[in-house]
């Protein structure tokens, strides 16, 4: 059985009722260095981030392997991801359920935005249904180490370390979200501020 499970980028969910065995597998072919559960869909889809890179989604009800993935270069990261948080659903572990994330502006998978930081400075805002190309990119100008979610009143807005102790918030810069339905490639919406 070990033959044929790749020996590099496993995720392996276990179940506290049977900790002597992985309940599910992913694999994706390069090591993952982020994971987490959809906050919305949770527990069926996890979302995975790897050295390459890459954005990647796997649906528990369909196998090990990725439904989506995020292509290298062309509007995605091409060096190692340092952080990935999914925007508007519950801010942590998702206890009791997604009503709570979806009234608070989680929606539907078609709805939830996913956030990623490489160490090169690139920050992409993603739709998880669809990881084909960025909805939006802003770049910081430094090796960033780590990200996470701002929460200020009602908005969100993303925080960005650096390899020198820095701080970077990036904040949309009219009074909503940004980015109405436009595809990726658009002038940003966002603003940084260090």
């Amino acid at each position: 059985s070990s033959s044929s499970t790749p020996n590099e980028g496993i995720i392996a969910i276990y179940n506290l009722t049977m900790p002597e065995r992985p309940e599910h597998i992913f694999c994706s072919g390069c090591p993952i260095v982020h994971s987490q559960f959809h906050p919305v869909e949770h527990p069926k889809l996890i979302l995975g981030g790897g050295t390459s890179g890459q954005v990647l989604v796997w649906d528990a009800r369909v196998g090990r392997y990725p439904v989506q993935r995020s292509s290298i270069g062309s509007g995605g990261h091409d060096v190692e991801l340092v952080g990935m948080k999914v925007l508007g659903g519950s801010g942590g572990g998702n206890e009791g359920g997604s009503g709570i994330a979806a009234a608070a502006g989680g929606g539907s998978l078609s709805t939830c935005k996913l956030v990623t930081a490489s160490s090169d400075g690139k920050v992409n805002y993603w739709s998880v249904s669809n990881l084909r190309d960025p909805v939006e990119t802003v770049k910081v100008d430094a090796n960033l180490s780590c990200l996470d979610v701002l929460q200020y009143g009602s908005n969100e807005g993303v925080v960005c370390g650096d390899e020198r102790g820095g701080m970077h918030a990036i904040f949309a810069s009219s009074g909503r979200d940004g980015g109405g339905g436009g595809g990726g490639g658009g002038a940003s919406s966002k603003r940084v501020v260090r």
